[in-house]
């Protein structure tokens, strides 16, 4: 298989019932994105990732921290409003997109425990009418955590962040794929399809919108640029002849490779690997030193990755809540 399909992307970052059943309001919530703001400075002080940097990710002691904190910061800047909870927790809130779990949810660096996590995301979330609870964890969970949360019926992702030293080996060329730099309004129609077809089939049409729309963050936190094959013989009312895409987010000499997705249809035909070397060269030419991304630690795209010589530096978790809609309801009364 030469293409990852990553369910990172689009299971536990989407609500599934569509909209909350009130109109959310965010105003009491809103916190202007600044970098005076408690508990920001820590975030964005250790995320050097640069050429001068780089090394084998084997040998470098500190590397799974400055990810973290890279991943950290990556999630702030795309939210509309954050509000730090001490040094190391934030909660998140984007009222434009609210189907999206990454943009409105709790991110910490260090494990609190289960019952102070529950309760920021009763706050915080419950607080601004959402009918999810989610949890990002840019660190480890310890055993009795995620117990706790287990019980209080969350269900729960181990998540690997996994790096590549640039250059690194070569990657393999495809002359023969056309890889291609596309603009925004390009790519979102192949990720359109994707959401209706193969991520989510039958997915409404206001959760397409939302799940597609909040790209618009995207550049928020970096040079956002997104990559394309086509099929000339392809002509989808949707897609048009769009069969692939990759997107690359560049920040402060670390590249984030994300969204690699092709159609069933069209796997097997190494267009991500044809895809993803177009990507590492790009970063290669910004002086990035690391290419990271995020794979779920139970699927097989971490295989495919480890292949292409990126290597796991730290386990992450994502945890994961859906109100029933008379507990949701309860929430918003409060």
């Amino acid at each position: 298989m030469d293409d990852p399909h990553s369910r990172r992307r689009f299971r536990p970052y989407w609500s599934p019932r569509g909209l909350p059943p009130k109109r959310v309001d965010f105003t009491q919530h809103r916190k202007t994105l600044q970098s005076r703001s408690p508990g920001y400075d820590h975030v964005v002080s250790n995320t050097n990732l640069g050429r001068d940097n780089a090394g084998s990710t084997s040998s470098d002691p500190d590397l799974v921290d400055r990810v973290q904190a890279w991943h950290t910061q990556t999630a702030i800047l795309r939210a509309s409003t954050f509000r730090a909870m001490g040094q190391h927790a934030w909660a998140l809130l984007t009222p434009e997109w609210p189907l999206s779990y990454a943009h409105n949810g709790i991110l910490i660096r260090r494990d609190p425990g289960a019952a102070q996590l529950i309760d920021w995301a009763d706050e915080y979330l419950g607080g601004a009418g959402l009918d999810h609870r989610y949890v990002m964890a840019m660190c480890e969970l310890g055993d009795h955590t995620r117990a706790e949360l287990e019980s209080a019926g969350f269900t729960l992702q181990p998540e690997l962040h996994m790096a590549r030293g640039l250059p690194g080996e070569p990657l393999s060329t495809y002359p023969d794929v056309a890889v291609e730099l596309v603009d925004e309004s390009t790519v979102r129609q192949l990720e359109r399809r994707m959401w209706r077809e193969e991520y989510l089939p039958g997915c409404d049409a206001e959760a397409v919108r939302q799940l597609t729309g909040r790209r618009d963050t995207y550049p928020q936190s970096g040079e956002f640029l997104s990559y394309a094959v086509r099929d000339p013989e392809l002509d989808d009312p949707v897609s048009a002849d769009l069969v692939s895409y990759l997107d690359l987010c560049v920040r402060d000499s670390v590249a984030e490779i994300d969204g690699v997705a092709t159609l069933s249809s069209h796997r097997g035909r190494s267009y991500g690997d044809a895809m993803l070397a177009a990507a590492i060269a790009a970063s290669i030419e910004r002086g990035c030193g690391y290419a990271i991304l995020t794979a779920l630690a139970d699927d097989w795209p971490r295989h495919w990755y480890e292949r292409r010589g990126f290597a796991p530096v730290g386990q992450t978790w994502v945890a994961t809540k859906v109100l029933t809609d008379a507990v949701a309801s309860d929430h918003q009364s409060e």
